[in-house]
């Protein structure tokens, strides 16, 4: 039922947000962040700047690359708290939603600029992943000790 739901819902979103002449962008896709770039950015480029769509394909290369982190870490944090290990499971949480983001803004914001701040999600979900991993084998150790 639910799968019926989402088919639907892509379905719509693929027929309004395609390219304004009906024609798909030919330029070779480089992996996920390429999938209908042009559209997305689009929703959010009301005055159809140049400048600012380059910034947004530049950006969306350098944000996707920190979902394969985030994967892990709401997995892990997801494990770590239903194997009563809250404390573990709290700090990683923290840090992935809003420690790490806001160090990692400040700091690769002055060194890269504007590249910094697309690469702050993922160095944060990098970050994360070092926490929830160490979390994760700890308790690995702790189980064969037992």
């Amino acid at each position: 039922v639910y799968f019926d739901y989402f088919f639907f819902f892509m379905c719509l979103i693929f027929f309004f947000f395609q390219a304004e002449d009906g024609i798909r962008d030919r330029s070779p896709s480089r992996g996920l962040g390429d999938v209908y770039k042009r559209q997305m950015v689009a929703l959010f480029n009301s005055e159809h700047s140049v400048k600012m769509a380059e910034y947004a394909f530049t950006g969306m290369r350098l944000y996707v690359t920190g979902f394969l982190f985030a994967g892990f870490n709401i997995i892990g944090t997801g494990y770590l708290s239903a194997s009563e290990h809250a404390k573990e499971a709290f700090t990683a949480s923290v840090c992935r939603g809003f420690v790490a983001i806001a160090v990692c803004s400040v700091i690769l914001s002055r060194i890269f600029g504007i590249r910094g701040v697309w690469l702050s999600f993922m160095a944060a979900e990098a970050l994360t992943a070092g926490i929830t991993a160490w979390a994760l084998l700890k308790d690995r150790k702790k189980e064969a000790m037992a």
